[in-house]
């Protein structure tokens, strides 16, 4: 589709068919696509006198160089043949026209057929061949022309058979040159694209960037680039199918008009099919070039994309090594340890992430610089790969030695753990034998526990102590030998303190049995003396008896019969190490304190049996005729002993047999009084279960108090019902002055109880290297129990949560806020006054597994009546967490992974939102599944028989929850003693 290069030469521009159309239709030439035998093709110029009127100068000029432009461009022959019919014309005229020829196109004739003028006389009269560059010959008739060319090649005017129609060879012309004109716009396009994508600068940026913006550019570019070639090849396509469709209605025509094929139909064809032709090569040669170029876009892009990946990486593993480089401390206990490298484990998942994806990146990048695809780019970022693999393999090399460290920092802390708390209960217990006299049954006593001490000294010594001792601590920080000797230390100085008491009330054993043996002796002796003789003894003989008798000679050198002395000396040596034993374990000297701590320790132990005595008369003044099922039961309570009392039998059982009798043993050493509850965490978890039990219980006894009055003996009954009872009514026989719903109410108050007790008995034991931080974890423990507890209670008074609330694990927390839903790309102009602190009061629930937000209801009849109504949730796993709003302390936001809406909570203090984010962020941080065991649940098939609503239920779940210290108020106290070392889960904000 170029310009022939002899046009190009002279500087002109292709004539187009519709410019020289007007004269081609005056048919004084004219190219029917024959050829003569030399393969010229031939111009007819038939007989025509109407040159210079009808056909000026100019239009017959353009008409012949229009026939001698597409002769050049379409054939292989540059000249072609002319067949001129001037019979009918002067000779003058002929040669004024054969001179125009040869001035005008004389290169591109090779030979002119004359059908000379009739009136010629000579063969050469009036030409001269000398005078033209191409060969002239003349004729006179057609059948001499005939001769020369086929009378097939010829049209009727020259007498042959030629079928020519000039109005179809324009429109087939105009169609062709319509078609080459579109394909040589088409391809100078594709010429011009294809010039383009060979630079780079076609795929990156000349202006500098950031390696994302590089590759948004060069994807950007790549995908135009795609465009501009699927819109060249569909118009290459579209051309090709307009030129098809010509030719089949070509052919159609051809068959019509009985056209020879050696005429106009094979030139046409001829054309068509070098279009066709020309057209598929230039679609095939364009693919090849753009598949090169887009596979090296594309391989480009994948380069920056992996380069882009391998920045991230790099950061990641700068942030990791960093993260990991803070890692030094190896923790200050066991669980503390634990937790360490469980953050490490985290971490090191994180960092295995990374390695894995850098790995498979670099098996794709090495594939991407091999031999066929090598490119500057490739092995630059082969680099890059190998110098980011080399530091995430020395990264790995450091997981491995800290997560060692930690583990062996673990092994040692149980080792040590388990020494020191060994150490810890012998020196307790130790303290603890001292008493101010050593009867023989208290000898015996301290020795059986002396020797169950002394049956584990072996077993502590072999499993952790000498291991501690042969421990390598090398690759652990200083603390750590600091703490084994230290620990080896007071499990030496402990095992000699228990050699020493050992030895001492042995000593102290040998000479009480001597003593009594000594006793027994001298009464038979004094016995028999007085059987024998009945007479008085003289004054001398009363002087002699009176002095003390000589001992014999062996009784210091053989040990035989040992003194008084003896046995005072040793008692008193046993009290000097029993004291300092307790001053270890108690250093307080200030006898105030003393005073006011052992006054705490006898109020906890007289409440505390004045608490069991109570149970007590409750279970056997009410609870027998439940168990008996004797007549004295009404029937409405017939099977409602479970929902009446719950699982109070369990927990007297507990005080009444464990925790009083604990209490009693630590009687003198109120220090330490902590260990009872701490011993016993898990018999505190009835006390959830009897919570739970107590809006049932409530119901049942309003339901029943006035039908059984003379059962309960409350007064104002009806003399007719209950008739059958004979014995003395429950209430009277147990001598209580409240009704029975006030002593079922004394485990919530009594549970209350501990935690003000024991925050007293802080305050007393500051000064007791054991007993402070005994009491403080026992003063968390409650504290924590009673939250718990607390925050149950609510928990029972939420309505309208469509699933499962013990499916969403233990709840953690609960309290009041204010809540504002926003959005972060928000629509709303920020000059509405008031519109983006529009807060909603909310009552919050946090469980292991989900956030629920409710709304506190309150009947205005009975203020005391709440319940909470639920609005939407937030799944923890889903949860995003920002822990402060710009211009609130008191407020922080929780979002929806996702989403553009966030959550303002607004607690009513700093120290509220505090705790929640701590805990929230711990949440967040760790994911970690409460490990806790959850509390025995009752199971209550009676319930089935309460007749009341939920609404009731829950009224007498807030009469109960009242009982409890309301923590939603905040509780200083609790605070302070608050531990981190609980964590939880999360759900949707809906």
């Amino acid at each position: 589709f170029s310009i022939p290069t002899e046009i190009q030469e002279e500087g002109k521009k292709p004539i187009a068919v519709t410019k020289v159309s007007y004269g081609i239709k005056q048919k004084f030439a004219f190219l029917t696509g024959t050829r003569t035998k030399t393969g010229c093709p031939i111009l007819s110029m038939p007989m025509f006198n109407h040159f210079g009127t009808a056909v000026s100068d100019d239009n017959f000029k353009d008409v012949i160089q229009y026939f001698v432009d597409i002769t050049i461009r379409s054939s292989t022959s540059k000249r072609f043949a002319v067949v001129l019919d001037r019979r009918s014309s002067s000779w003058n005229s002929v040669k004024a026209l054969l001179r125009k020829l040869q001035e005008l196109f004389g290169q591109h004739i090779d030979s002119l057929y004359l059908l000379k003028p009739q009136k010629m006389i000579s063969v050469l009269g009036g030409i001269s061949k000398s005078d033209y560059s191409f060969q002239v010959i003349l004729l006179n008739t057609n059948d001499e022309l005939h001769q020369h060319i086929g009378g097939i090649f010829l049209t009727h005017e020259f007498g042959g058979f030629l079928k020519f129609d000039i109005n179809t060879w324009l429109s087939h012309r105009t169609f062709i040159e319509d078609v080459e004109s579109k394909a040589r716009l088409l391809f100078a396009n594709i010429n011009s694209f294809i010039s383009f994508i060979n630079h780079r600068k076609s795929l990156i940026s000349d202006k500098a960037g950031t390696l994302t913006e590089t590759t948004e550019f060069l994807s950007k570019a790549l995908n135009n680039q795609r465009d501009d070639y699927s819109n060249m090849v569909g118009k290459i396509t579209e051309l090709s199918e307009h030129v098809k469709k010509f030719k089949d209605s070509f052919k159609e025509h051809s068959k019509e008009s009985v056209v020879t094929k050696s005429g106009i139909y094979l030139d046409i064809a001829s054309k068509v099919n070098d279009l066709l032709a020309r057209l598929s090569d230039t679609r095939n040669d364009f693919k090849n070039k753009w598949v090169k170029h887009e596979n090296y876009g594309n391989q480009l892009l994948k380069l920056y994309k992996f380069e882009i990946e391998l920045s991230e990486m790099a950061r990641s593993i700068d942030v990791i090594d960093k993260e990991l480089a803070l890692e030094v401390n190896l923790g200050d206990s066991t669980d503390h340890t634990n937790l360490l490298r469980k953050i490490t484990v985290e971490l090191q998942i994180k960092f295995k992430d990374t390695r894995i994806l850098l790995t498979k990146n670099g098996s794709e990048i090495k594939r991407l610089n091999s031999n066929n695809n090598k490119s500057t780019e490739s092995e630059r970022l082969v680099a890059i790969w190998k110098e980011l693999d080399s530091r995430s393999s020395k990264l790995e090399e450091k997981f491995k030695s800290r997560l060692t460290a930690l583990s062996d920092a673990s092994e040692l802390h149980e080792h040590i753990d388990s020494v020191n708390k060994w150490c810890s209960e012998n020196v307790i217990k130790l303290a603890m034998h001292f008493r101010t006299e050593f009867p023989v049954v208290e000898q015996k006593n301290l020795m059986l526990e002396l020797n169950k001490t002394s049956a584990s000294v072996a077993s502590i010594r072999s499993d952790h102590v000498e291991k501690l001792q042969k421990f390598s601590v090398e690759h652990l920080n200083q603390q750590f030998k600091q703490k084994i000797q230290d620990c080896i230390s007071l499990f030496n100085k402990v095992t000699l303190a228990h050699q020493r008491q050992s030895t001492m009330l042995t000593k102290l054993e040998a000479t009480t049995a001597e003593e009594e043996k000594h006793k027994s002796v001298n009464k038979r002796s004094v016995s028999e003396g007085g059987s024998t003789s009945h007479e008085p003894k003289s004054p001398s003989m009363k002087r002699k008896n009176t002095l003390p008798s000589k001992p014999p000679t062996t009784t210091k050198a053989n040990n035989s019969v040992p003194t008084i002395a003896d046995r005072d000396a040793v008692i008193s040596r046993l009290k000097e190490h029993l004291v300092n034993l307790h001053e270890d374990v108690d250093t307080e000297t200030d006898n105030e304190i003393l005073r006011k701590r052992s006054k705490i320790m006898d109020e906890l132990i007289s409440t505390e049996k004045s608490y069991v005595s109570d149970l007590e008369s409750v279970i056997e003044n009410y609870m027998k005729y439940f168990d008996e099922g004797g007549s004295g039961l009404p029937a409405a309570l017939k099977g409602k002993k479970k929902i009446l009392f719950g699982n109070l039998t369990q927990i007297y059982s507990f005080h009444h047999r464990s925790f009083l009798k604990a209490l009693n043993d630590y009687q003198q050493c109120p220090a330490l009084v902590g260990q009872c509850f701490l011993k016993y965490k898990i018999e505190f978890d009835s006390y959830s279960v009897y919570c739970q039990n107590r809006p049932y219980s409530d119901s049942c006894w309003e339901t029943h108090e006035s039908t059984c009055a003379k059962f309960f003996d409350v007064g104002g009954y009806h003399t007719k019902i209950i008739a059958s009872i004979t014995e003395a009514m429950c209430k009277s026989k147990a001598g209580h002055v409240l009704p029975l719903n006030s002593y079922l109410l004394k485990p919530i108050q009594r549970i209350t109880k501990y935690q003000l007790l024991l925050k007293d008995m802080t305050k007393c034991t500051a000064n007791s290297k054991y007993g402070s931080v005994i009491i403080k974890e026992a003063l968390r423990f409650m504290l924590s129990l009673l939250e718990r507890l607390n925050n149950t209670m609510h928990q029972m008074l939420i309505t309208g949560f469509k699933g499962d609330l013990n499916a969403e694990g233990a709840i953690l927390m609960q309290d009041s806020f204010q809540v504002h839903e926003i959005f972060k790309k928000s629509t709303i102009p920020t000059t509405i006054p008031g519109q983006r602190k529009k807060y909603k009061p909310r009552q919050l629930f946090l469980f292991e597994s989900n956030l629920l937000f409710t709304k506190k209801l309150v009947d205005e009849r009975q203020k005391k009546n709440v319940s909470y109504q639920f609005k939407s949730c937030m799944k923890l796993s889903k949860l995003g967490l920002t822990e402060s709003v710009k211009g609130d302390q008191n407020a922080f936001e929780l979002w929806l992974t996702g989403r553009e809406k966030v959550v303002i909570v607004q607690a009513a203090s700093s120290e509220i939102k505090n705790r929640w984010v701590d805990q929230i962020r711990q949440l967040l941080l760790h994911q970690l599944k409460s490990a806790k065991g959850q509390a025995n649940t009752m199971s209550f098939n009676a319930l089935k028989n309460v007749q009341n609503d939920g609404g009731q239920l829950q009224k007498l779940a807030a009469n109960t929850l009242a009982v409890l210290p309301m923590f939603s108020e905040g509780n200083s106290d609790a605070e302070d003693m608050w531990s981190d070392n609980e964590f939880a889960d999360d759900e949707d904000y809906e």
